[in-house]
């Protein structure tokens, strides 16, 4: 996880420092990329909702919610997103990580 951190930080540090309300809907959570990215924004005060396929421990540590999801089926995008804006508000921050 290490090496991804870096990169996240330089990535990632402008959109981290410049909002104001901070909610991260991170889709695609998994280890490596998705477990640095959580622990970036969690860091800098962020409230998290991570979905995935299957919940990791790393990504459930860094996450105030964890919801499950298959992305091949588009209509779930609004059920997660009305879950999330009412457990953790609206999210002003939405990262899709797809699986290569």
């Amino acid at each position: 996880m290490q090496p991804y951190k870096h990169l996240l930080t330089n990535i990632l540090l402008l959109t981290v420092v410049t909002m104001a309300q901070k909610t991260l809907l991170f889709l695609g959570a998994g280890p490596n990329v998705g477990a640095a990215t959580l622990s970036l924004f969690k860091t800098k005060g962020y409230k998290i909702a991570a979905v995935a396929r299957t919940i990791k421990p790393d990504i459930e540590a860094n996450a105030d919610i964890c919801l499950t999801a298959d992305f091949s089926d588009p209509s779930v995008m609004g059920q997660i997103f009305e879950k999330v804006e009412q457990k953790l508000g609206v999210p002003n921050v939405v990262i899709y990580n797809r699986k290569s």
